[in-house]
């Protein structure tokens, strides 16, 4: 259906990325020899330049060149990260190699959609990834999967002090808890709990928690265009009428799903915690693989997805964890742009103009669908948005349709004005 994108292309006339933007990716690690990401990794050059098995830029994690691998670090415990936390000094710990091909290679699916390089004659074109110039954003691997093993509490709030640390200002999080928690107080602090008719107990995630609020404060600012980071988490996979913690969380974004039709994805969460919708694709069969996303996958990855000719660099995945990182990389495009133009907001800013420079998504849907008004605030739009930032009312006129427009909501009355239309 025409329109069931982010309406970037309108976007890039205006910016396509900045280096100075560092989205951290909560994943799998990113395939950091890519032919299409390799250029669009933040790169940390003390460590790539330094020696081996050694802290070179005295930041507690050794190696760590594209970012971290923190699954299965048994150093990360409570104390490290209270220590953290708390600015006391820690001793460097090691962790395991990033290794992407464990698993489908999602992580590397993700900042395909956010960072890969633009204009390079080669597999796709992102969000944010520049114009070919070297001026796309960068990408950071924080690595919380590897296979079918994930970090702990204690490892998952190592990586947001990590990011928050090492100049992340956006982090992108296509996971969640697949177990239905319906309150803060349950994922925060967890306890026992009766899930569908089932005696359950929950550990929660307050070291997590504690670690996201760390990365959000102001105090930690890693943008000149926004005071505080941002966080972007996907609602959840499982059809449920609320969203998946941490994405329901009120200081974070939890991103919906619409296919290719811009109609909600059979898999999508909806309803309360969820703030905005994206284009996650959809699996209809075999022959149709192009309703799904395509990005960068990993040609050697443990479990295959459908790719383009047999190649596996190049692949088709859905799921909210697609719809993610298109509001990620929107996200990226209108700090990018907020630094060219000279503005700075704060989150809750950011916030309430990414929220409401969207499409209506209703119009689509049957009076009686389970998902009106349920997705979010509409579907995200990269142009509006942009439009926002700059401080520019805009009115949506459909080509070849006679619209009307009132010009007295966005003009003095008692002033003369030249309306000028072109061609196009």
């Amino acid at each position: 259906v025409a329109g069931a994108d982010v309406g970037v292309k309108d976007a890039w006339r205006l910016t396509g990325g900045d280096p100075s933007v560092v989205v951290a990716v909560f994943d799998c690690a990113v395939n950091s020899m890519h032919e299409d990401l390799r250029d669009a990794l933040w790169v940390n050059e003390a460590e790539v330049n330094g020696e081996l098995n050694k802290d070179d830029d005295g930041n507690g994690f050794i190696d760590d060149k594209y970012g971290f691998n923190f699954v299965n670090c048994s150093k990360i415990t409570k104390d490290y990260v209270n220590g953290l936390l708390g600015g006391k000094e820690v001793d460097a710990i090691k962790g395991n190699l990033l290794d992407w091909t464990k698993g489908s290679g999602h992580g590397t699916h993700v900042a395909g959609i956010i960072g890969a390089v633009n204009n390079n004659d080669k597999g796709v074109s992102s969000i944010a990834g520049g114009t070919g110039n070297n001026d796309g954003v960068r990408l950071m691997t924080c690595q919380i999967f590897e296979g079918s093993m994930s970090a702990s509490d204690s490892q998952n709030a190592a990586a947001y002090i990590y990011a928050a640390d090492n100049g992340a200002c956006i982090a992108q999080c296509s996971y969640g808890n697949s177990y239905a928690i319906t309150e803060d107080d349950m994922y925060i602090n967890g306890g026992e709990f009766k899930i569908d008719g089932k005696d359950v107990k929950l550990d929660g995630s307050p070291l997590e928690n504690a670690a996201l609020r760390y990365f959000l404060d102001p105090a930690n600012s890693n943008h000149p265009s926004l005071e505080g980071n941002i966080a972007v988490f996907a609602a959840g996979n499982h059809s449920q009428p609320y969203s998946s913690y941490p994405g329901a969380l009120p200081y974070v974004i939890s991103v919906t799903a619409f296919g290719a039709d811009y109609l909600p994805g059979g898999y999508t969460n909806y309803g309360p915690g969820c703030k905005i919708a994206a284009p996650g694709g959809e699996y209809f069969d075999a022959d149709n693989y192009g309703m799904m996303i395509l990005s960068t996958g990993v040609s050697n990855a443990a479990q295959s997805s459908p790719g383009i000719g047999g190649d596996r660099n190049y692949v088709y995945m859905q799921g909210t964890s697609m719809a993610c990182p298109h509001v990620s990389g929107v996200v990226a495009l209108g700090l990018s742009y907020a630094k060219k133009i000279g503005k700075k907001f704060t989150r809750e800013e950011l916030t309430s103009l990414l929220l409401t420079s969207v499409n209506d998504i209703d119009r689509y849907m049957a009076s009686g669908s389970q998902y009106k008004n349920k997705m979010g605030t509409g579907a995200v739009d990269a142009w509006k948005f942009l439009m926002a930032i700059e401080g520019t009312p805009w009115v949506m006129a459909e080509v070849g349709q006679k619209v009307k427009i009132d010009l007295s909501r966005y003009c003095n009355p008692f002033d003369k004005y030249t309306i000028t239309v072109d061609d196009a």
